[in-house]
């Protein structure tokens, strides 16, 4: 499990030209694509973002990421031993058959520096992915409240369900709100975006950092589905030249 740290403040942070497609809630189809087989892992690691995207943001791999099989779960979060949306994510999801991850990071953050975020492509086989969603909805009504002392200090963050952007066959957000007991007022964002295409899920997301980085990060989704149906995906892995500007 993570730990939180109050090391960023909220600061409103222009999203860099980046949109955020947003709407209602999408809900499960009943088309039988979610029963379909699970994408190999080879060809799953070839649907990560693009390693290079709009406004100089870029994406690489995380090679220590690629599973095969379903998750161990002594690496896993138990319970409601959780403290950002993608730990709820990665519990909810260790019945998948594989999966890839990629690092991601663009925009700028109120230090000066660039946003980070991170991404996960979740397979599953005989419908895991409509049960997996169900999965992420129901340990967010479990664990409505978490928190987690260090010292003298508590950090606690508030789950709630969220409405996901209108992509793939259904999708949802994991809202979680970090507040300090040493920063008063404060309260920072780490949630996890996941849209269901068929039997792969899209997870995007975020350390707790302000809503507006937050908000960038799930901007990417669109760029992520459609890299994820594309029958000609563009190249993953940035180049290491170049960069952010």
């Amino acid at each position: 499990m993570r730990t939180c740290m109050a090391a960023r403040l909220l600061v409103t942070l222009a999203a860099g030209g980046l949109v955020v497609s947003c709407g209602g809630p999408a809900k499960p189809t009943s088309d039988s694509s979610a029963e379909s087989p699970p994408m190999p892992v080879t060809q799953l690691g070839a649907r990560l973002l693009p390693g290079a995207l709009p406004d100089g943001w870029t994406s690489h791999p995380d090679p220590s990421m690629t599973q095969t099989g379903p998750a161990d779960p002594s690496g896993l979060p138990q319970g409601c031993d959780v403290m950002y949306g993608e730990d709820i994510v990665a519990e909810a999801t260790a019945s998948a058959v594989s999966s890839v991850g990629a690092d991601f990071q663009g925009g700028r953050s109120p230090e000066g520096g660039v946003i980070p975020g991170g991404e996960t492509l979740y397979a599953f086989s005989g419908g895991g992915a409509v049960r997996a969603m169900q999965a992420i909805r129901t340990l967010v009504s479990t664990c409505r409240t978490v928190s987690v002392k260090s010292g003298v200090a508590i950090s606690t963050c508030s789950f709630a369900n969220g409405s996901g952007p209108r992509l793939g066959d259904e999708s949802l957000v994991v809202r979680a709100d970090v507040a300090y007991s040493n920063f008063p007022g404060v309260v920072q964002y780490a949630d996890a975006t996941v849209v269901r295409v068929g039997s792969t899920l899209v997870e995007l997301h975020s350390i707790a950092m302000s809503r507006s980085e937050v908000d960038a990060i799930e901007s990417l989704m669109p760029i992520a589905v459609a890299q994820l149906t594309s029958a000609h995906p563009k190249p993953v892995g940035a180049p290491e030249a170049g960069g952010l500007g």
